[in-house]
This record gives structure tokens, sequence and C-alpha cells, in this order.
């Protein structure tokens, strides 16, 4: 099956401004996913157990990867959706209390440059295609890659 091709959009800087520029380059992708995925799934912070499922994954975070809030502030600044949709969307809210999940993640995605310099996309093809996009990552500091991203989300 042959897919419509990525346009391949290029992050660089400090982990903020990747997430700055994230959130205006996929605006609107990153409004649908919050509303397709965050907002329909969520509890509206009532659930106690949500509250503690929140802040047991933002510990993991702190403990593994800190960055990653700085990206998701640059995130939501960009984009203009509210940071604590953003945050949710990234700690997959919905697998917090109805699963007890405590796994940060999500699903597989990997981009490669071929010989020729094109890009080879796979995944696990469990949402639609349009939730996702292509970036070049070039941190300040950390290695360049690239990946297929879900809008809205850091790459951990």
């Amino acid at each position: 099956m042959v897919y419509k091709m990525f346009n391949c959009e290029t992050l660089t800087g400090t982990h903020y401004e990747m997430g700055l520029r994230e959130g205006r380059i996929f605006r609107h992708l990153i409004r649908w996913n919050v509303h397709t995925y965050a907002m329909r799934h969520t509890f509206q912070g009532s659930d106690p157990e949500l509250g503690a499922g929140l802040e047991r994954m933002r510990q993991i975070y702190r403990t593994l990867a800190p960055w990653v809030f700085e990206e998701l502030q640059g995130i939501a600044e960009g984009s203009g959706v509210d940071y604590i949709w953003i945050e949710r969307m990234h700690l997959r809210v919905w697998n917090l209390v109805p699963n007890k999940s405590l796994s940060p993640g999500g699903c597989t995605a990997i981009g490669m440059v071929t010989e020729g310099h094109g890009v080879v996309v796979g995944g696990t093809l469990d949402d639609p295609r349009q939730s996702y996009a292509l970036v070049r990552r070039v941190p300040k500091e950390g290695i360049p890659h690239i990946q297929v991203i879900w809008p809205g989300t850091t790459p951990i």
C-alpha cells in the first residue's frame, strides 16, 4: 500500500524553541489531536485517581527526561492550546485511570533516510494518518534525527 508522502519539517534550537516551532507549524493538527484524544478521553481532573496518575507520570519524566516539560510549554504557546491539555495528551491521560497504566508511551513510528536521501516512514498505523507528521529534529544539545511525531507531544 502506498501512502502520500509526508512533508518533512525541521525543528532546531533548545527544547522550548523546538516545541514553539512545532506548535506554530502544526497548530491545527495539534488542536485536532487534543480534541480527538485528550479531551474526549479525559476525566476533567475530577477523578482523584487521575490527579494521582498524572503526578506519577510527571515524576517519571522529571527523573528520566526533564526537558520534556520545556518542550511541552513551547508546544502549548506555539499552538495556543492550554498547557494542561498538551500535558494530558503527552501523558496519554486516557490510559491513566481506566487501565491503571504507569507507562509513558504510545505508538511505534520510525523515520529513516534512504541512500538517495529520500525518507522512508513506517508505523503501527493504529491511528489515522492525518494524526502524524514528519520532522527532522536538530536539538541544540543532543543528536539530530528524523522522526514521525504525533504533534502536540514530545518524542519520548
